[in-house]
Parts: structure tokens; C-alpha cells; sequence
């Protein structure tokens, strides 16, 4: 039996329905109540104010919250300050107590001071027992007045330099009571004193007159060649 090789076998064609039929199945359509709904314009503008008033109402929020803080920072600040005046009062007042103190101390220091305890020997003594052998004891009172070595108030000398001679006034009341004093024992003479010569005016009107009723002992302490002066009345 002869083959013919030009003969096409055809495949058995299915019907169209059962075709659309299988390709439903492959792509299968989603279920009722599953999609997504579109919002609409209107909807979207509701959803964004509400958005954009919350974020105001939040931002209000936030500012109050920082005024407040800020308040709270400038009283903080107040308060800061007013300690720090508090401060500077204080260290003032402790300072000026400190100064109060230092110059009590210094003061009972001065006070307690002897001239026997500064020069080894008492000055005071020396002159009353001096001078009595000139004048008459009974009278001493009223010739003269001796000042403390410690209350002449001499400047204390600067590191290093030479001490200064403690200055004792011997203050007489009148007038030629050097001349009576120093022309007959001759100047004082203590190792470490000095012997200033500066009689007290009295207070009266004229200054003048005094001053020349004192010539006789300026000139007789030039010729001693003792330190001599004039103290005015205030």
C-alpha cells in the first residue's frame, strides 16, 4: 500500500466555549467585598485638613510647653542672680570683718604693748627718775607729761630697713622748764631713744605771743643740740 507523504493529519479542535472556560479558570477573578475602594477627591481634602489641624493643634501645644519652660528658665535665672549678689554681700561683710578683727588684734596688741618690752628697759621710769633729780617729785605733775613709747605712733619701717628710734614726747606745761631740765643734766642719753622737744601751746588768741614766750628754750635746745618744735593747739 503507497504512502502519501503530503497528507496532514489535523488535531481534533475543541470547542470555543470550553476554551474561554479554561482560560477563566487560569486567571480567576477576584471575590466581591476584596477590592480596595477608590477614595474620592472630596474625601481626600476632609482627610487632610483634619491632618493638617492636628498638627496645628499639636504645634500650639508644643509652643505653650516651650513658653513655659522659658518661664520657668527666667525664674530659674532670677533666682541665680539674686544668690550671686547674696554671694558678693557676704564675701563683702566677711571681708570687712576680717579687716574689723585684723585691726582689733593690731589694736590690743598696741594697747598691751610696754615700752619695757620693746626697748628692755622702761622709758617712763627713766625719765621721772631723771628728771627728779632736778625738780622737786611734788611738782612733776605739773611740770610735765610723758607719752608712752607705743602711743608716739611711729610708721613701722619697711622690710629690711633699719628699725626706727621709738619716740617717748616729753611734753612740759610752760616755758624754760628745758632750762631747767636739760642745761643742768645735759640731753638724755638711752641707747635706742629718741628725745623730741615740742611744747603745748595753750589755746588762746594769740599763738604769736606764746611762741616768742618759748624762745629762750628753742634757743637753749639748739645749743644742747636736742630736736625742738612747737605744738599748736586744734
Amino acid at each position: 500500500m503507497q504512502t502519501n507523504k503530503n497528507v496532514i493529519y489535523a488535531q481534533p479542535v475543541q470547542p470555543l466555549a470550553q476554551t474561554e472556560k479554561e482560560g477563566d479558570q487560569g486567571s480567576k477573578a477576584p471575590e466581591k467585598g476584596t477590592e480596595d475602594p477608590i477614595p474620592s477627591l472630596k474625601d481626600l481634602m476632609v482627610a487632610i485638613q483634619g491632618s493638617k489641624v492636628g498638627v496645628i493643634h499639636k504645634i500650639d501645644s508644643v509652643a505653650v510647653e516651650v513658653s513655659l519652660l522659658q518661664a520657668d528658665l527666667h525664674k530659674v535665672l532670677d533666682r541665680v542672680v539674686t544668690k550671686e549678689k547674696n554671694i558678693e554681700a557676704l564675701q563683702t561683710e566677711v571681708s570687712r570683718l576680717h579687716t574689723t578683727v585684723s585691726d582689733q588684734q593690731k589694736l590690743t596688741a598696741w594697747l598691751d604693748e610696754r615700752a619695757e618690752d620693746s626697748e628692755g628697759q622702761s622709758a617712763d621710769l627713766f625719765l621721772e627718775e631723771w628728771i627728779t633729780t632736778v625738780l622737786k617729785p611734788k611738782r612733776l605733775s605739773k611740770f610735765f607729761l610723758i607719752e608712752r613709747a607705743y602711743r608716739a605712733l611711729v610708721p613701722l619701717p619697711k622690710p629690711g630697713a633699719p628699725t626706727c628710734d621709738d619716740s617717748p614726747p616729753l611734753q612740759f606745761l610752760g616755758p624754760r622748764y628745758y632750762s631747767a631740765v636739760y642745761l643742768n643734766m645735759g640731753p638724755p642719753a638711752v641707747p635706742g631713744l629718741t628725745y623730741f622737744h615740742i611744747p603745748t601751746l595753750h589755746p588762746m588768741s594769740d599763738n604769736e605771743k606764746q611762741r616768742k614766750m618759748f624762745t629762750a628754750d628753742r634757743k637753749d635746745c639748739i645749743a644742747l643740740n636736742l630736736k625742738y618744735g612747737l605744738l599748736f593747739p586744734a
